[in-house]
């Protein structure tokens, strides 16, 4: 166990994490490895604030186990109290997760971790991850935290693509109360509300609970566009789960027709600081129907989760949610590589999936499926052009906000600047809609695309800033190519003068090419 650090990532407006005040404690004797191999992973790729997972409040748990049937009453208490105050303890010591056979520990790996810290910090969020990796669970677990623990009064809306998927969630939110130790679970069958004793409703379709009365409530799917416009309209709530948020019929029309009775409640949840937000979890959908070309539109409308993240403060995080005009979601994505399965659990995926690829590649490599009668390209072709995209080796995250991807390392001089001069591709954008400002850097050598740029909300001044900032600080040497074209001209010529002159007053390189497209 180690001890406290300044952690500056939370503050009064994270409704869930600890408050800044309340002395920390690093619990590395957890029995729960999973969140001691997440703290090794984060400070291995510099993440310096890598230990809030392990966080203990109470020095005196360290060595308690909460579901110990013998537990002495002081222990009870200051259990009960950890896990009001420390989300994390809760999913690190005492969720267990409905399994055949004995119950298991909470697994934490980057996907979950990545969507939790959001949540904890009342963010939408918007998560893809393979099928069989734990996104329903972890947002299971999530959902009974609050439910049993964070809040009052509160209705808590469960979505699926069909009311038995709905019903079954909600199931597995139970499930997971049912297994926490019983001086936490608050199941009673009977309630006191004025006065009177009343049977507290507890069925396959709704759950309220015994002494706080928050409600989690199932909806069936919507038949017509009559029905999806009246599904959730007027309902009070703060808290939505959208499962399989890809093939919910007419989500867009729910979506509209619920968004201001939502927006009311969120603003009576955020002045009581208690958890509100909407999470939306899926597999990519078909981009041949309505509900997968929308859901598709909202994730590439979000902004992309980093796990630079970590480093920034709340207000910080929000500033880069609120710099994108289009969107308040986040967007958390992670392949089964990065979630820590092997070659063989896919291999075994694949053989449970009849080796049905269409379907393989969007439940278990995250892509979208784009197959129909009209298209001009053939599968063959569509494949093809698949086998050029590859994901980034890492990521620099500038000033914050942007991500510089790194597709692959260039040859270094002994003082670290590149050896063949790159050539860095400027394409600013006329600012319309979707129209991102790009920056794609090439090797001169051999002319392979090794790192890019884009950004849908960056402004002219930033996006000069940003130029200014990877020349100086990776690649003195490069080469600079600034598209000039249509509402581009003035934009070029801008970013010309700004970055000329920003490198002779910064007197830290003695040259410097800067070519334009005429």
């Amino acid at each position: 166990m180690e001890p406290n650090i300044a952690n500056n990532v939370y503050d009064a407006n994270n409704a869930i994490a600890p408050a800044n005040n309340i002395k920390r404690y690093y619990q590395r004797s957890t029995t729960n490895r999973s969140f001691v191999e997440m703290s090794n992973y984060l400070k291995s790729i510099g993440v310096k604030n890598n230990r809030f997972m392990l966080t203990l409040l109470d020095p005196d748990l360290a060595n308690i186990d909460p579901h110990d049937p013998n537990l002495p009453e002081i222990y009870k208490y200051k259990v009960f109290y950890e896990v009001i105050n420390n989300f994390w303890y809760y999913l690190r010591e005492i969720v267990r997760i409905p399994s055949t056979g004995e119950a298991s520990q909470f697994i934490l790996h980057r996907g979950n971790m990545a969507y939790l810290y959001l949540a904890t910090m009342n963010i939408n969020c918007i998560l893809l991850q393979p099928r069989q990796t734990g996104k329903t669970i972890a947002s299971a677990a999530f959902y009974c935290y609050v439910y049993n623990f964070r809040t009052k009064n509160t209705q808590i809306s469960l979505l699926n693509k069909e009311f038995k998927d709905s019903k079954e969630n909600l199931g597995r939110i139970r499930g997971i109360r049912d297994l926490l130790p019983t001086y936490l679970r608050f199941d009673a069958v009977f309630s006191v509300v004025n006065g009177k004793k009343t049977k507290v409703p507890n069925t396959a379709i709704y759950m309220e609970h015994a002494v706080n009365h928050n409600k989690l409530r199932t909806y069936a799917k919507a038949r017509n566009e009559l029905a999806a416009a009246n599904l959730l309209r007027g309902q009070t709530f703060p808290l939505l789960w959208a499962d399989e948020f890809a093939f919910i019929p007419f989500i867009k029309i729910i979506y509209g027709n619920m968004i201001p009775a939502m927006s009311k409640a969120t603003e009576v949840a955020k002045k009581n600081a208690v958890p509100y937000g909407i999470l939306y979890t899926t597999t990519p959908g078909f981009l041949t129907n309505e509900e997968g070309k929308y859901a598709y539109k909202v994730v590439n409308n979000a902004t992309k989760f980093n796990e630079n993240w970590y480093d920034l403060t709340y207000s910080q995080i929000l500033e880069i949610i609120n710099a994108n005009k289009l969107s308040s979601f986040v967007h958390v994505q992670f392949t089964y590589q990065e979630l820590g399965y092997d070659e063989n659990w896919f291999y075994e995926r694949c053989k449970e999936s009849e080796w049905d690829w269409p379907n393989i590649r969007r439940e278990y490599l995250l892509e979208w499926s784009d197959e129909a009668e009209n298209n001009p390209f053939t599968k063959d072709e569509l494949d093809m052009v698949k086998k050029f995209c590859k994901p980034a080796k890492k990521t620099v995250l500038i000033f914050g906000k942007y991500e510089l991807k790194i597709f692959e390392e260039i040859p270094l001089r002994s003082n670290l600047v590149p050896k063949y001069p790159p050539i860095i591709g400027i394409d600013p954008s006329g600012g319309v809609s979707k129209d991102s400002s790009c920056i794609t850097i090439i090797d001169s050598k051999t002319t392979r695309v090794f790192a890019e740029l884009r950004s849908n909300v960056i402004t002219l001044i930033e996006f000069a800033r940003v130029i200014e900032w990877i020349v100086l600080n990776l690649m003195p040497n490069a080469v600079i190519n600034i598209e000039r074209n249509g509402v581009a001209i003035a934009t070029s010529v801008y970013m010309v003068t700004y970055i000329f002159y920003s490198f002779i007053a910064l007197k830290k390189v003695r040259a410097y090419t800067l070519q334009r497209n005429l």
